[in-house]
């Protein structure tokens, strides 16, 4: 029978590891994410005429740095997504026409993590909100332009511990930007973008 003065030291011994592993760990990091862009439709105004645009699902990602406090997280964030339209509807009616839009954006992120007790100690949520300026950039047949406007969005998901550095994420975002002022041609228009859903997956490593 053991004695029951070494009954603490080995309760000690036998919750460390877990313990270890369940709490955060504080320090600068690097981080990537790539992921499936669904954009809403977008409105645009030519003159005082409406039309709508039909986006194609896209494809956008980025990095990020920051420092991580334990449960909180800051961090500076440069991505991309771009996606094609094939088709305007113009006072019911729609017209083919190819365009290239592409969003390049500077965001500064907060995140919060939260542990999930019972399930396992590698497991964890998080969610976050970002502000920033956004590019945004359209190219058709008729000639190209951009704009820098300021640009939001808001994150959730899942994160896995692969290590104690390493990270596995799988998450949604939603970004959108304020109206831009373009030209294509000779025509000038505002693109009232909607939000740009996207479901992504990323690393995360901590130094």
């Amino acid at each position: 029978m053991m004695p029951t003065r070494r009954l603490p030291a080995v309760l000690l011994l036998s919750i460390a590891p877990a313990a270890a592993h369940a709490a955060p760990l504080p320090g600068f990091y690097v981080g990537a994410f790539l992921g499936a862009q669904l954009p809403e439709d977008a409105e645009t105004d030519a003159e005082g005429f409406a039309s709508d645009l039909d986006y194609d699902t896209g494809l956008g990602g980025g990095f990020s740095a920051g420092y991580d406090f334990g449960y909180l997280r800051l961090e500076g964030e440069l991505s991309a997504r771009g996606f094609d339209s094939d088709a305007i509807d113009f006072g019911g009616a729609r017209i083919e026409d190819d365009a290239e839009f592409d969003t390049e954006a500077f965001m500064a992120n907060l995140f919060f993590d939260f542990p999930v007790p019972g399930l396992s100690d590698r497991l964890g949520l998080y969610g976050g909100v970002g502000v920033g300026i956004a590019r945004v950039a359209v190219d058709t047949a008729a000639g190209d332009d951009d704009d820098w406007v300021a640009a939001g969005q808001a994150m959730a998901g899942v994160s896995v511990e692969l290590t104690r550095n390493l990270t596995f994420l799988v998450g949604y975002r939603g970004f959108t930007t304020a109206d831009a002022s373009l030209e294509s041609g000779d025509a000038e228009f505002d693109l009232d973008n909607g939000i740009t859903h996207a479901g992504e997956i990323g690393l995360r490593f901590t130094f």
